[in-house]
């Protein structure tokens, strides 16, 4: 009897988040961001979760502000930023990190 052989792909991530909406001009130190969910690719490992990283430095280095299970945060940045740049990324029940939008 024949073997049957799949080729291995890599664990399979969550899509990443879409849209990531912000205001055009921070004015206080607490913001807001939101963005469009993220899907599983495997029924089994639904998303769980979303990380969510801010940058000061134009993407240069970045900062984990937190993490949510809805598809909005709320964070306060340092005083004096004068330019952020924010990022999500979703996390499923198999602990497994899809792609950063990034906006």
């Amino acid at each position: 009897m024949p073997t049957l052989m799949a080729e291995y792909q890599g664990p399979i991530t969550p899509t990443a988040p879409a849209g990531i909406t912000y205001p055009a001009t921070i004015t206080a130190l607490s913001v807001s961001i939101s963005w469009t969910a993220a899907t599983s690719n495997i029924s089994n490992f639904p998303v769980a979760s979303y990380e969510v990283s801010y940058s000061t430095n134009g993407g240069t280095s970045w900062t984990v502000a937190g993490t949510t299970e809805s598809t909005s945060y709320s964070f306060d940045i340092p005083a004096g930023t004068t330019s952020v740049m924010f990022r999500v990324r979703a996390r499923d029940t198999n602990n497994q990190y899809g792609d950063y939008v990034t906006g």
